[in-house]
């Protein structure tokens, strides 16, 4: 028993170690679009919910080019600061899917799917609060969101609130 449980236990070892040298990362990603998009972004003043924002982002690959992680700060005309992390990935057709992660924690994520076609990529998605729909293009170190969100006011209405945010790379 104890020779079969020995031989066992060397056939493991042996499987993981021929295993692991098989194993192959993917390729990086190549994508115009999320090439595009690494880098630091600031933008110009925009109106969100009654005020008056600024963001700040900041887009890497991470994990061997498998991934885009956003990390952005916005600040409201009122003094808030706004923090959230997304992460975006792609597949060889462009569709995309997204996650996005904020201070309000686990009510407030969000995912997002959609498409990159060489410099623009269009999603929709949300979470239980809000909703939304829109694209953004690239073009000369300069990003233009167009977005349109759906949320219920205080009073339970759909508020339907369109804007666009210019942003200019560092």
């Amino acid at each position: 028993m104890k020779t079969l449980l020995s031989l066992f236990v060397i056939a493991v070892i042996f499987m993981n170690i021929s295993y692991s040298q098989e194993i192959q990362l993917p390729p990086p990603i190549d994508n115009e679009y999320f090439t595009l998009s690494v880098g630091d972004w600031v933008s110009d003043e925009y109106e969100f919910m009654g005020m008056k924002w600024t963001d700040e982002t900041t887009v890497n690959w991470i994990l061997n080019n498998q991934f885009l992680e956003m990390k952005s700060v916005s600040t409201s005309d009122n003094g808030f600061i706004y923090k959230a992390v997304s992460y975006m990935a792609v597949d060889n057709e462009g569709n995309i899917k997204a996650w996005m992660f904020d201070l309000f924690g686990l009510q407030n994520v969000s995912e997002y799917t959609g498409k990159t076609d060489s410099s623009t990529c269009t999603m929709e998605g949300g979470n239980e609060y809000m909703k939304s729909t829109g694209t953004v293009s690239i073009e000369d170190n300069v990003t233009t969101q167009k977005m349109t969100f759906t949320y219920p006011d205080k009073e339970g209405n759909t508020v339907t609130q369109e804007m666009t945010i210019i942003s200019r790379k560092k």
